[in-house]
């Protein structure tokens, strides 16, 4: 299913720390912001470059899409227990499929609960 990610308004209003609010609001950083259900909700200009992505060219909805099969148990396990059970961070290794089709590494830097109402999940991409 293929959504067009929402960027966010500016008019969000930092309730976390001042680390965690310059780390996760630099323009420049490679940022994914999932849902409770693994919906992407926001994609930086950077991750979207990327994975290959034009500015204005839709993306896929769900972030488990994306993955590799032999990485996806372990991402919606680290997922479901930051939204059900508290789980404060995770530090992945994963192959995210790019806009061509190919695999790429990735070093995810995980956080749960992001700073928008609507997040459970913050992650910081780093290509490998």
């Amino acid at each position: 299913m293929l959504n067009r990610i929402q960027e966010p308004t500016g008019s969000e209003n930092p309730t976390r720390s001042n680390y965690d609010w310059k780390r996760f609001h630099n323009p420049s950083l490679p940022l994914v912001v999932l849902g409770p259900d693994g919906s992407m909700i926001h994609l930086s200009a950077t991750a979207r470059r990327l994975l290959g992505y034009q500015p204005a060219q839709l993306v896929e909805a769900s972030f488990f899409s994306l993955i590799h099969a032999k990485q996806l148990f372990q991402v919606m396990r680290d997922v479901a227990d930051m939204v059900c059970h508290g789980k404060p961070s995770a530090t992945w290794l994963v192959r995210l499929r790019t806009v061509s089709g190919r695999w790429q590494w990735f070093k995810a830097d995980v956080r749960a609960r992001g700073e928008r109402p609507e997040a459970a999940v913050t992650i910081v991409l780093k290509s490998m």
